[in-house]
């Protein structure tokens, strides 16, 4: 059995997707947020390339509307 290295990007994915947001979308609601990042870096994290930083993390829970600072 294969190990899952990327937890985080596969649910990035499927809450974006039951909002009908685009990456751009929820780069920009992210950037409201305090996180200064892109569309390239949002298909990283969903694609399994890019890690997640606690902090990042944090700001996306906030994007979704699942944490509040």
């Amino acid at each position: 059995m294969v190990a899952m290295r990327n937890i985080v990007g596969a649910q990035v994915m499927l809450l974006r997707n039951e909002r009908g947001w685009s990456q751009d979308k929820l780069a920009s609601v992210c950037q409201l947020k305090g996180w200064d990042v892109s569309r390239g870096v949002i298909a990283r994290v969903e694609g399994g390339i890019r890690w997640v930083a606690d902090f990042e993390v944090l700001n996306l829970a906030a994007a979704f509307g699942r944490f509040r600072s």
